[in-house]
């Protein structure tokens, strides 16, 4: 379990180390608005930044069913 919680928590930092630097790019280059909005599309699609955060949205998917298992060990 430990490892399990380990290898979760270093895929979090890759994904941060990784996604963090071109928010703040985009950020630096193009405001506020650009950056949480994305009104062009650009941030998202162009910049690498939607396939990190698509990876980080479907691991939330396998980390729900992770909890789920957790419980049920607790329970039996």
């Amino acid at each position: 379990v430990a490892i399990h919680n380990a290898a979760l928590c270093v895929f979090s930092a890759i994904v941060a180390l990784y996604s963090w630097p071109i928010v703040y790019q985009n950020w630096r280059e193009r405001g506020t608005f650009s950056t949480y909005c994305d009104p062009d599309h650009t941030f998202w699609n162009e910049s690498g930044f939607g396939a990190w955060a698509l990876v980080f949205y479907i691991s939330k998917y396998y980390e729900f069913v992770d909890t789920w298992i957790l419980i049920l060990k607790v329970c039996d």
